[in-house]
């Protein structure tokens, strides 16, 4: 586990609603691999964006959401962070996560 605050080490945000120092198993962009406090980075893709599946990763336990675009109503428990570049925040926040291998 890993504490939210040191993933976000060199990440560029612009705003965070919520408690930064909770621990964070895993980190996903796909909100079907999400388990109970897990960290769920919302990538706007080709064929799906995933700020549609925000919601989908609190309910699979996610208690972290990077996003580009905030959602319209907070869940409590869940902390948001809001970054200009989800792909650009997942290679920072991997990084942080796995201690730095590149």
């Amino acid at each position: 586990m890993k504490i939210l605050i040191k993933l976000l080490t060199n990440v560029h945000y612009n705003r965070i609603i919520g408690e930064t120092n909770i621990p964070i198993s895993e980190v996903h962009f796909y909100s079907k691999k999400v388990i109970k406090s897990s960290l769920f980075i919302a990538i706007n893709g080709l064929k799906n964006n995933g700020h549609d599946f925000i919601n989908d990763a609190i309910k699979a336990g996610s208690t972290a959401i990077i996003c580009e675009v905030l959602p319209t109503s907070y869940q409590k428990g869940v902390t948001y962070i809001q970054v200009e570049n989800s792909s650009q925040a997942l290679a920072v926040v991997a990084d942080n996560f796995f201690n730095k291998p590149s």
